[in-house]
């Protein structure tokens, strides 16, 4: 992303630009995943679709600000079950962002919420 130029940011831009996405935390994976215990209170069997096997997961959704030509800093965390779906997650965190620039991916946005967002 820093080298990509439809990622620069103007440098008299007022608007902080944030970046949102979610990444698993593996507890246990393949025939595993439906048999393992560990943190079952805090955790659930998930299917990665990008990788498609199913894991005994939890999930990391991360929020950070972006600066152009440097390396993004970590903003808030939150630890959800894998089986949550991403815009149910941090829907209610996303209306947070605005009066700002926020990038994410199709998962963290829904008809309502982009309107909010507008």
């Amino acid at each position: 992303m820093l080298q990509n130029k439809k990622f620069k940011l103007n440098s008299d831009s007022t608007k902080p630009f944030f970046l949102i996405d979610s990444l698993p935390i593996v507890l246990a994976k393949g025939f595993r995943a439906h048999k393992c215990n560990t943190a079952k209170e805090i955790s659930s069997v998930g299917f990665c679709s990008s990788k498609n096997p199913y894991y005994f997961e939890l999930k990391l959704h991360l929020t950070a600000l972006f600066k152009n030509n440097r390396l993004a800093s970590p903003l808030s965390m939150k630890i959800t079950r894998a089986a949550k779906h991403d815009l149910t997650a941090v829907k209610n965190d996303l209306l947070n962002f605005n009066h700002s620039e926020l990038f994410a991916d199709r998962a963290y946005c829904d008809q309502s919420t982009k309107q909010k967002l507008a």
